[in-house]
């Protein structure tokens, strides 16, 4: 039995080492006959992979940087974390009173931040601060102060005005607490030294020298816990008085009230309550400490987190860590350890927006990776075109189907691998950006590709039995039932996915979802793919219905050319479903690309109320002869604008506008409002002034503002959410400049509108006429806007998408040309052997390829211009264009342009064409066997 089956297996293995021989053969003579093919796909699949490896770096680079972006811009306080703790913590030595407080600081940093956010520290601060403490009423003002230790670094943020910074005094007074009424308690306390800011000394009323004793215990919640006994006032004394540069600094950490006390005042104004911040020397402290007992100090631990190390993959750890912070200390009360961070909303906004346009990009990833897929399987198709004969002689020659198919998917591999390993290589070399599995994915799945494409184009022959005849290239064939069947899976598939995208977007679903459903950001390709087989299926029957109208007439090549058009087999008929794709690609990315840049302008032109817009200084006007230098140089429209108060503690603003300038100015933009109904129609009260409100205008149907000469009576006869120009939530009232003058109020001209002028010249006049006042423009919002590295690379990964889809859409033009080449070459040639001229082998390859050329461009461009307005319901572009709507821009012109490009492609295609047909030697053509 051994025996057998040793003998048995020796013929097996003896079968495989004679394929194995056999492939090998094939392929070292395929490669060394005919190396243009191989190479031709080699150069693709390396163009394919190194694109593709390369787009998620792109990715990971714009929206690392936008990222970074993000947190950058968002107030400093939010972005990072800081941690109060009541407490006294015993100074140190004389040398360095605060080394314990800096020893807390770094131990809590370890203890309450989480290892995410502990590893993004670069640096910390602190600040002490007292209790509040209660001054003395006096002339309507009632003083609260909190004694502050500032942060390191504090002299190099101020500017001293008079008097200089505070030290260690060492002084002490004698004063009295009177806590407890009819039971004054004498204390010597320690005096401290002090320094105001310019506007908190103002608000105070003190100055440099004044002393002041302050009460404990009015308004601190610790205070219940301290016997009155102990509750000692403390004294200050006022050494210094400075300026603060800049007060949105990072080192205030975006708490303004070093610089700007906190104003209350009571409903009928008789007191404003004051609480101040003043500024106590660090060395200090240890007279801090003791002025303040027995109560809790605040201690306030800033750590500053390098916003260069965060990217996209620490992302969800920071986001976890900033949520388990917030739920930490949720419940903390005033005297208990709490931690602050407001990052979280930040990171959900940014992630939010990266997942837009995620969303958006794989809509044009996906179908250029299947357009680079069709392209390789169409050149497969093209290299088996050329080695027909070479493989039905293999075939002929005994090489079995196994033989065939290992060969050509051994010579794939000896190409795609290589190939595909190169643009991957030059991606991770050339890209510098953080990496990502996706690329070698992506490069994996075109090497894998590639290799069944080209083993699929050869299974047909290799599987045909010996004998069989060769299909011809232009000849009528049927669908076959498996072919039916996917190409309606197709369509039904595109139909739900349309129906998806309807109801709820790209997004994927599920609670905490940021991704993008693959199936969903598919369906423009699938949508693309069912246009294009139902348009391919229904196209042969208006041509063949031509070629038997053109069959009455003299002329010979009109007919071959419709007829040829007519009778396309399906492989020649797979170029036009690159094109359509193609085309559908690059006018959704434009498009998108359009829409964007087009709701940016429009936010812009809503802000500032028209194209450009000049606002004179405070208390000033412009002068007649800007307007009359601006009107020579485009529209100008003028106006008055004044803040008025509206109620106690409630202002708005009143703008009164030359209306029909106006709306002259803001026609046909985003900013244009209907104003003739209300602003420009006369009021039925002749005393009283046309307004136009704002919804939440506080005022009743009829009211009065001040003016600076007068007090004039307006009626309300309309009202408006919003109002161009002028800031959200702000309450206006909008009037006829004509119409509050003629009633008698004075409204010099503060502000024009600017439209069609260059904004050079205008900067020059307003330079050289009204110096001092300022300038807003719609283009500096839209640059705003597009400061973001994640808009900014949005905008760059569609412009690129156009360009890769449009030589995409080029390779499947001059496939369409090159894949029947032979067979029209052929009939092209028995035009000539039947006394036809130049003129009609033109023809021929016009009319025949010109149908398919027109529908590719026709219906790939209205898939493309279809896509944005089915994922509409879906797009969410508020972080992109500052503006929750966006209307959908299609750019004509680049689409025009696109479509005059892929004409004069195939009309060079057409004029090779009847040049090599010219050049063919009629007498080959006339022998049998040739084709």
């Amino acid at each position: 039995m051994n025996i057998a089956h040793a003998g048995a297996e020796r013929p097996r293995g003896g079968h495989r080492l004679a394929t194995a021989a056999g492939v090998a053969t094939l392929v070292a003579r395929r490669l060394r006959l005919d190396p243009v093919p191989a190479l031709a796909m080699a150069v693709l699949v390396v163009s394919a992979c190194f694109v593709f490896a390369s787009l998620p770096r792109l990715f990971n680079s714009f929206s690392d940087d936008g990222l970074r972006h993000a947190i950058s811009k968002a107030p400093v306080a939010e972005r990072n974390p800081s941690l109060l703790e009541p407490g006294r913590i015993a100074a140190g030595p004389a040398s360095d009173p605060l080394a314990g407080v800096e020893r807390r600081a770094a131990r809590s940093q370890h203890a309450v931040l989480p290892a995410p956010l502990d590893d993004l520290v670069l640096g910390h601060s602190f600040v002490v601060r007292s209790p509040t403490y209660a001054g003395v009423l006096h002339d309507g003002i009632a003083p609260f102060l909190t004694l502050r230790v500032p942060a390191r670094g504090f002299g190099r943020n101020v500017r001293v005005v008079s008097g200089r910074l505070p030290r260690p005094s060492g002084a002490r007074v004698r004063t009295v607490s009177r806590v407890v009424p009819d039971r004054p308690l004498a204390a010597t306390v320690p005096q401290l030294e002090v320094a105001l800011s310019t506007t908190t000394a103002h608000e105070l009323q003190m100055h440099v020298g004044q002393e002041g004793i302050f009460t404990a215990g009015f308004s601190e919640v610790q205070s219940k816990y301290v016997p009155l006994r102990d509750q000692r006032p403390i004294a200050a004394k006022v050494v210094g008085i400075f300026d603060v540069p800049d007060p949105k600094a990072a080192f205030w950490f975006g708490d303004p009230t070093v610089d700007s006390p906190n104003l209350e005042t009571t409903p009928d104004g008789s007191i404003t309550y004051v609480y101040a911040q003043a500024i106590v020397s660090p060395a200090a402290y240890p007279a801090l400490l003791d002025a303040t007992r027995p109560f809790r100090l605040g201690y306030e631990y800033r750590y500053l987190l390098d916003e260069a190390r965060i990217d996209g993959a620490r992302l969800p750890a920071v986001r976890d860590a900033a949520t388990m912070l917030d739920a930490r200390y949720a419940g903390a009360g005033p005297l208990d350890r709490r931690v602050k961070l407001g990052l979280g909303p930040v990171l959900d906004r940014f992630r939010t927006a990266r997942s837009q346009a995620e969303t958006l990009l794989a809509v044009a990833v996906i179908g250029l990776l299947a357009c680079a897929l069709a392209c390789l399987g169409l050149l497969g198709a093209l290299a088996y075109d050329r080695r027909r004969t070479e493989t039905t002689l293999s075939r002929v020659r005994g090489a079995s189907p196994l033989q065939t198919l290992g060969a050509q998917a051994a010579e794939a591999a000896l190409i795609a691998v290589p190939a595909g390993l190169v643009g991957w290589g030059l991606a991770v070399l050339l890209v510098d950006a953080r990496g990502s599995s996706l690329s070698a994915w992506l490069a994996a799945v075109l090497v894998a590709g590639t290799i069944v494409l080209l083993v699929a184009s050869l299974s047909g022959v290799a599987r045909r039995p010996l004998g069989s005849p060769a299909p011809a290239e232009v000849a009528p064939e049927g669908p076959r039932r498996r072919r039916l069947a996917i190409e309606a899976l197709i369509a039904v598939a595109a139909l739900l996915g349309v129906y998806l995208l309807r109801r709820r977007g790209l997004g994927s679903s599920g609670f905490g979802a940021t991704g993008f459903d693959p199936y969903l950001a598919a369906v423009p390709l699938l949508l693309g793919l069912a246009c294009g087989i139902v348009a391919l299926r229904l196209y042969p029957l208006p041509l063949q219905a031509l070629a038997r109208l053109a069959r009455r007439g003299r002329g010979l090549a009109l007919h071959l050319g419709l007829s040829r058009a007519a009778r396309q087999p399906d492989t020649t008929s797979l170029p036009v479903l690159v094109l359509v794709l193609a085309l559908a690609l690059a006018t959704f990315s434009a498009a998108m690309a359009s829409t964007i840049r087009a709701g940016q302008n429009a936010t812009g032109i809503r802000a500032v109320g028209a194209d450009m817009r000049i606002d004179a200084p405070d208390g000033k006007t412009l002068p007649e002869a800007l307007v009359r230098r601006l009107g020579s140089l485009g529209d100008v429209a003028q106006a008055f604008a004044q803040d008025t108060d509206i109620a106690i503690g409630s202002e708005g603003l009143l703008l009164a506008l030359d209306a029909p300038a106006y709306q002259a100015v803001v026609a046909g933009t985003p900013a244009a409002v209907p104003l003739r109904a209300t602003v420009g129609k006369q009021s039925p009260i002749p005393t009283l002034v046309s307004a136009l409100v704002s919804a939440d205008w506080p005022l009743g149907g009829s009211f009065q503002l001040p003016l600076p000469n007068q007090t004039v009576s307006f009626l309300r006869v309309g009202d408006r959410t919003t109002f161009p120009g002028i800031q959200r939530g702000t309450p206006f009232v909008v009037v006829s400049l004509q119409a509050l003058r003629k009633a008698g109020g004075q409204a010099p001209v503060n502000r024009l509108y600017v439209r069609g002028a260059d904004a050079g010249a205008v900067r020059t006049a307003v330079r050289e006429l009204a110096p001092g006042a300022s300038i807003g423009t719609k283009a500096a919002i839209a640059r705003g806007l597009r400061a973001s590295p994640l808009v900014d690379g949005a905008l760059r990964g569609f412009r690129w998408a156009v360009v890769v889809a449009a030589l995409f859409a080029a390779v499947a033009l001059a496939l369409l040309v090159l894949i029947a080449a032979r067979s029209r070459a052929w009939d092209l040639s028995l035009v000539r052997t039947m006394g036809g001229g130049s003129r009609d082998t033109f023809v021929v390859s016009l009319v025949e390829l010109a149908p398919l050329v027109v529908l590719g461009v026709v219906l790939g461009f209205a898939v493309g211009v279809a896509i944005p307005y089915l994922i509409e319901p879906g797009l969410d572009l508020a972080f992109y264009t500052g503006s929750a709507t966006s209307a959908i821009s299609i750019p004509w012109g680049t689409l025009l342009a696109l479509a005059a490009a892929l004409v004069v492609v195939l009309l060079a295609a057409v004029l090779l064409v009847g040049l090599r047909a010219r050049r063919t030697d009629l007498g080959r053509v006339l022998r049998v066997g040739e084709r």
